[in-house]
């Protein structure tokens, strides 16, 4: 699955790698980022969204259909029932399956987004896994914890917060460190990603809590996007009472 992912994450992250050293900022390249995943996903998202309105114009008449044999549960009455069906979409030139396939594409897709958003190291420095799981274990050991379950963002944080110096020390005493590796972390921290923006005044990498500060937008931003994404695809959508009565208690 992962050599799958690779197929999109490489000529990806050499995309996101130009919008970087156009602007030298991560979050401007993410912005430009999104805006070409979007236009690549733009046909299959037409696709999805004609088959969706395809559906909600035959919802109602297959609705009839199954109240014309509404109570009646054996096999014979439920096969005509699903003749019936079967055959008011071939009429109407619809295949209840054909918005499958996009959808499992844009899946695939953004899940190897995932994984470069929060991959910098990975994807926009070309760190290898060996060196990021180095920088991984001396990170674990200066924070005397015994788990660390960082993405490479919140590596970055951390970095900046134990200090750069510190953590090159600490990394010839670690198992799997060679000199290669050394000098690749090395390279990489000395000129870290910019996380920053508004002159430095936000760091993106940190974690928002819940003290009042912006980076507290982020979650909240999502949460709107979200919401109002959820509420034009069902437009879209035929929704049935019992559907809309499930809708409202979520």
């Amino acid at each position: 699955m992962q050599g799958l992912f690779d197929l999109i994450n490489i000529p990806f992250s050499w995309v996101i790698r130009f919008f970087y050293g156009l602007t030298d900022n991560y979050m401007v390249a993410l912005l430009f980022f999104a805006i070409v995943v979007k236009l690549v996903l733009f046909p299959i998202g037409i696709k999805t969204q004609k088959n969706m309105v395809k559906q909600a114009s035959l919802r109602p008449k297959e609705m009839a259909i199954r109240a014309k044999y509404a109570g009646r549960t054996d096999q014979a009455t439920q096969q005509k029932m699903q003749n019936e069906i079967m055959s008011l979409y071939q009429s109407e030139n619809y295949n209840p399956a054909g918005g499958c396939l996009p959808m499992i594409l844009q899946l695939v897709v953004i899940f190897a987004i995932y994984q470069i958003v929060y991959g910098p190291l990975t994807y926009l420095c070309g760190m290898s896994a060996e060196a990021v799981s180095v920088l991984k274990e001396g990170i674990k050991l200066l924070q005397e914890a015994q788990t660390y379950t960082g993405n490479q963002i919140q590596m970055l944080h951390d970095i900046s917060v134990l200090g750069i110096e510190k953590v090159m020390e600490v990394l010839p005493t670690l198992e799997g460190y060679t000199e290669e590796i050394g000098v690749a972390i090395g390279d990489v921290l000395r000129n870290p990603p910019n996380m920053t923006v508004f002159g430095g005044k936000l760091d993106l990498s940190a974690t928002p809590t819940v003290a009042f500060n912006l980076l507290l937008l982020i979650p909240v931003l999502n949460l709107v996007t979200t919401w109002a994404s959820t509420k034009i695809t069902r437009k879209f959508s035929y929704q049935s009472p019992e559907q809309n009565q499930m809708n409202s208690s979520m």
